[in-house]
């Protein structure tokens, strides 16, 4: 029995041995195609969003008031309060911008039973708000502060952007996360940088760099990061705390969602590292030149480069309309649609996000124009919401509200496959008003102009509670 016993442990013993040996060699391997310690110093999962419990049925009382137990805010200037739950029914006083009020009921037409003094008093929905308001805040930014993205370099490089991120990371942990979420051709991370608590029911989606001259989207949407991680619990916005709303909202953000192309663009072929993207370059070049579509040096037309590394330009690339697009026939620097739809490892890398955060609203930063653009032929309750968003947006930011409904120009966008596959409101918003590769002059304005720009969003999006 005795013998018995002990064959079996040394059984045991061996599998266990073997398992741990298994372990370290799997560890040891290197992933294709990337550094294995940049993603260990990088690579971590998106928290997904977390798992809803079924809510439980209101209970609706005597007066036909679904009953709830809360706080609202003030979210005008100034209100007037009604003893009834209708709009010809007598003053019962009036509530001031951020006020705090105890609200216990709310009706299917929209108001809110809330208490003032002790007194039941009744208000419309829109006037309130159930983020907590700091109308007293009288909140500053320092721009020497933000001392980690470097604005003052014409070429912000995706070497850059990646040390950056990772000192963000580092330097405000409780606020801010990153991932990798793919994998260009020639080699780099595609990154994924969160902003808000990991307990947030809902997110936004902020894509930069998706064509390669125009890297300024990538520069200002890293110093975004900067920005809202350093001041996310100090900031506030119109009286709205920054650490409110991203207790309501993630924002995802990918700075350089094309990291091949902004390098082709900004140091051609000095920083490609497979000898195919290099050879390909130079055939698409002199094919061009053949073709009587460029006179200028492989340096110059490289400059103005849009593709990423496979010659298709990734905002082509999606599958909506992509079909009925209209393209140049082969790979190149600008205008080719790609062999299929998302065909493109940066186009499934956000189609498969998308898939993933269900975002509330879907955002590319383009240049050039200072505009913004919201109807891409879609979902009508989705152009809807993002038309709200644009008409708030160009009367606070100085942005021109761009109105056309847009169809076959966008076919392949992501603003398309948003806004019409996915049934989610997409914004285009154009920065700087120059030729890309956009000058550095024009970075000041573009920051000042664009600063507030998410926060005005998250509270736009939770004022008006819109639900997919």
């Amino acid at each position: 029995m005795y013998n018995k016993a002990g064959k079996v442990k040394r059984l045991i013993a061996a599998a266990v041995i073997f398992a741990l040996l298994l372990s370290v060699v799997s560890c040891g391997k290197k992933k294709e195609g990337r550094d294995i310690n940049e993603l260990n110093s990088h690579e971590h999962e998106v928290v997904a969003l977390p798992t809803e419990e079924p809510e439980p049925l209101p209970v609706v009382d005597a007066a036909g008031f679904y009953t709830c137990d809360d706080n609202v805010y003030v979210n005008a200037e100034k209100i007037t309060f009604k003893s009834e739950p209708q709009s010809a029914s007598a003053d019962a006083g009036e509530g001031v911008f951020g006020q705090q009020l105890y609200r216990n009921g709310y009706n299917d037409e929209g108001w809110y039973r809330v208490y003032v003094s002790g007194k039941e008093v009744y208000v419309r929905k829109e006037d309130v708000t159930e983020i907590a308001i700091n109308s007293d805040s009288k909140f500053t930014y320092s721009l020497s502060s933000l001392d980690i993205v470097d604005s003052s370099r014409q070429f912000y490089s995706y070497e850059s952007m990646t040390e950056d991120l990772s000192q963000i990371r580092k330097k405000f942990p409780d606020i801010c996360r990153l991932s990798v979420c793919g994998l260009s051709e020639d080699g780099r991370n595609v990154f994924d940088f969160v902003l808000g608590s990991p307990e947030a029911k809902h997110s936004i989606l902020v894509l930069g760099g998706m064509e390669g001259c125009e890297y300024m989207t990538s520069l200002f949407a890293a110093k975004l990061c900067e920005y809202y991680a350093h001041y996310a619990a100090e900031g506030v916005y119109g009286g709205y705390p920054y650490a409110e709303l991203l207790k309501k909202y993630n924002i995802h953000i990918i700075p350089m969602l094309n990291p091949d192309g902004v390098s082709i663009s900004q140091y051609n072929v000095e920083k490609v590292k497979s000898e195919t993207v290099k050879t390909n370059l130079q055939k698409w070049f002199e094919r061009d030149q053949v073709a009587g579509g460029t006179n200028l040096s492989i340096e110059s037309y490289l400059t103005f480069y849009y593709a990423n590394s496979r010659g298709t330009e990734i905002t082509m690339n999606f599958p909506h309309g992509w079909e009925d697009m209209v393209s140049s026939e082969e790979p190149g620097s600008k205008g080719y649609k790609g062999l299929t739809s998302a065909s493109e490892n940066e186009t499934r890398d956000v189609i498969k996000l998308i898939e993933k955060i269900n975002p509330d609203l879907v955002i590319n930063l383009r240049t050039s124009g200072n505009s913004v653009a919201y109807d891409f032929g879609g979902d009508e309750e989705a152009t809807l919401a993002a038309k709200n968003i644009a008409d708030m947006l160009s009367e606070k930011f100085s942005f021109e509200n761009d109105s056309k409904k847009y169809a076959a120009e966008m076919y392949g966008s992501v603003e398309s496959y948003a806004e019409c596959d996915k049934k989610i409101p997409a914004l285009r918003i154009n920065i700087g008003n120059g030729t890309a590769p956009l000058s550095l002059n024009e970075y000041n304005s573009i920051w000042n102009t664009g600063r507030e720009t998410l926060a005005a969003i998250l509270v736009s999006l939770i004022s008006a509670a819109y639900k997919k």
